[in-house]
């Protein structure tokens, strides 16, 4: 392990493990690796991890003697601990339509940026944006790469209601609304495409350490492709992710 966490309990049956430094691929995917260590290795004494971007909390069964479990936690981490690669992860097309329907901020976006529409369509379309992890909404993925030109601040009064698949900027981070729900980010777009099902086996779609990239649409296209959805014909694009 490079990098040592700091472990700290953190509510009555919580553990947090906080990392220092700067959030990168790098130490994403140590936390990554961890969380699927700890999930195989404590699988009896742990109800479920919630990683974020430079930490893990992990929510503990009520039988288990949490200070025991910190100690054991502990000495474990401090030894050289063979972590597995991380498994098959994908680059995702998502299609995109910035269309003035969708994107409900963006003329704001534009005068306060003092770009046009279509130069920030571009800025926002070109990243290969990293899913570093999954939170704020079931699914919701937390998308790194954004252009330093588009970092852009929420909104100080947020929306009472957002609709999923709306594509949005928080401060120096993109995101796609995977359920509708109140929010404060700046709405770019909408994909017609749906990343989080409670039905399914694994209801998110995307996961940590997976790959985004968006794909600008017409307002036809969105259409097109929505009719396909909700036919079931749909295939979104994707390709294995090699580093």
């Amino acid at each position: 392990m490079k990098i040592l966490p700091k472990i700290e309990k953190f509510g009555e049956n919580t553990i947090l493990l906080r990392w220092k430094g700067e959030i990168n691929t790098a130490c994403n995917d140590e936390i990554i690796k961890i969380n699927e260590w700890m999930n195989t290795m404590f699988h009896n004494k742990i109800i479920e991890t919630v990683p974020s971007f430079l930490e893990i909390a992990i929510y503990v069964k009520p039988k288990v003697a949490i200070d025991v479990f910190m100690k054991q936690l502990q000495l474990l981490l401090k030894k050289e601990i063979k972590l597995e690669p991380i498994q098959k992860r994908f680059i995702y097309d998502i299609p995109v339509c910035y269309d003035e329907e969708f994107g409900l901020d963006m003329h704001e976006f534009s005068e306060l940026s003092g770009f046009p529409i279509k130069k920030i369509i571009q800025l926002h379309t070109k990243p290969l944006y990293r899913v570093y992890f999954l939170g704020f909404l079931p699914g919701f993925p937390y998308l790194g790469g954004l252009a330093d030109a588009l970092f852009f601040p929420r909104k100080k009064e947020p929306r009472d209601l957002i609709q999923k698949g709306s594509v949005a900027i928080g401060g120096n981070q993109t995101g796609i609304y995977t359920i509708d729900s109140p929010g404060g980010w700046n709405i770019l777009g909408r994909t017609p495409f749906y990343f989080f099902d409670a039905t399914r086996a694994n209801p998110s779609l995307l996961q940590a350490g997976d790959y985004v990239k968006f794909v600008s649409i017409s307002k036809k296209h969105f259409q097109i492709i929505a009719a396909q959805i909700k036919e079931g014909t749909y295939i979104l694009k994707r390709k294995i992710y090699n580093d």
